[in-house]
């Protein structure tokens, strides 16, 4: 009965053992998935809370952007405009950070002009002439300007300049007939034109129901009915 009774209880302290064993390997294999997933849920988390915070770094770039659109888009940061082998270029001098632009007058690959314009985001309407003369018509935003009107030589220097007022005086249309019939900027019906057959260097603007003659020449200006 004794040696059964040993052999019973050797049995017994082997099975809790074993138990014991095992029952810690379990808790042991437990922890370290637990861990495992903590690492590789929170690192997706990490990556993810980068991408959305990009996203909305850029998506708030890209409102500002719409916003600003709403209100006027932007002209090219870069535009050229050519007669023979005259080009006048007009850069924004920041990418549009401010309205600031230069214009610059080439002859073939000669560089004859550059100076920075005052007409916020560059002109409306840019013409250059047979001779080199560059006009420069109103501002790209929408206000009643005081450089409605700019005539420049071959050598930059300004000719003429005019005002909206000083139009509406020289084509004796009163100042709410030429906003009411603009079409592009704040008296400019439609686009200027560059008569082939002209004598003189003139531009004409249709504004207001009748015609604006520039003279790129002279500076002058007047009413020109068809």
């Amino acid at each position: 009965m004794k040696v059964w009774h040993w052999l019973l209880l050797m049995g017994l302290a082997l099975c809790v053992s074993v138990g014991v064993v095992f029952s810690m390997a379990t808790v042991t294999d437990s922890v370290g998935l637990s861990a495992d997933t903590e690492a590789g849920a929170n690192q997706p988390d990490a990556e993810k809370s980068t991408v959305e915070q990009s996203t909305i770094e850029q998506s708030t770039v890209e409102q500002r952007a719409d916003w600003q659109g709403d209100r006027l888009p932007h002209p090219p940061v870069r535009q050229s405009f050519r007669n023979g082998d005259f080009q006048l270029v007009i850069t924004a001098v920041d990418g549009w950070e401010t309205p600031g632009v230069i214009a610059s007058l080439y002859k073939g690959d000669h560089l004859l002009w550059e100076q920075p314009l005052t007409h916020e985001y560059g002109p409306r309407f840019a013409v250059v002439g047979q001779q080199g003369q560059v006009l420069l018509l109103d501002e790209y935003i929408n206000v009643a300007s005081s450089r409605a009107i700019t005539i420049l030589n071959p050598d930059g220097n300004k000719i003429a300049q005019y005002s909206f007022e000083d139009i509406s005086g020289q084509l004796a249309v009163p100042a709410a007939t030429l906003t009411r019939h603009a079409a592009s900027g704040w008296w400019i019906t439609a686009v200027p034109s560059v008569p082939p057959e002209a004598t003189t260097p003139e531009v004409f603007i249709p504004t207001g129901g009748t015609t604006l003659s520039v003279n790129l020449s002279t500076g002058e200006i007047s009413r020109h009915d068809l």
